[in-house]
């Protein structure tokens, strides 16, 4: 971890120095990235921000909404709810601009998982189906494990039971089938 740490601030120090944009933007999201490795999703949840704004203005809305998805799922892990809200708005509606199939659904499925603890529970199913059929569509199994193991949990407000257990099947055979432990584990719980 000491080693990962030192390097860490290397690069974060190189991401101050580059001076073309590009590269700055490119090396604020790989220095974001280790800083989420090493735990310090604060410091993370800046760099993520800068690198959006620097994609931004070299117009690369691809590596923009990627940052922006990133800082969405940096802020859940620190509880900034409305931050996290904003940048999966805006990572959502980028991607879905591009056509951009594979990032797209993260985004829906953190606009499902939001949606769901703040209790809008519509809205959790609708942006949760998004991200289900993109998880499909783009062959990601545990992406869409976590999507059935989240509708699993609106099914279980709205009914009918079956759909609970259709969901928490369909996330058991997704992670078993990669051999998810951690995700197995998960399903399992519910």
């Amino acid at each position: 971890p000491k080693a990962a740490q030192a390097h860490a601030a290397k690069v974060e120090a190189w991401a101050r120095e580059v001076r073309d944009v590009a590269t700055a933007a490119r090396v604020r999201a790989l220095a974001a990235g280790l800083m989420v490795a090493n735990k310090r999703p604060d410091k993370a949840q800046r760099l993520f921000q800068q690198a959006a704004r620097l994609f931004a203005k070299v117009a690369d809305p691809e590596r923009e909404a990627c940052a922006l998805l990133r800082l969405g799922e940096v802020a859940v892990a620190l509880e900034d709810l409305d931050a996290a809200q904003a940048a999966f708005d805006q990572a959502w509606r980028q991607l879905s601009e591009l056509g951009e199939a594979r990032d797209a659904p993260r985004a829906a499925l953190g606009l499902g998982e939001l949606a769901l603890q703040r209790g809008a529970v519509a809205s959790a199913q609708e942006h949760l189906e998004h991200a289900l059929d993109g998880f499909v569509r783009t062959h990601d199994p545990v992406g869409a494990a976590r999507a059935h193991l989240l509708l699993a949990e609106v099914a279980a407000t709205t009914g009918p039971a079956a759909r609970v257990e259709v969901h928490l099947d369909e996330a058991l055979a997704a992670h078993a089938a990669v051999g998810d432990l951690g995700g197995l584990a998960e399903a399992h719980r519910r």
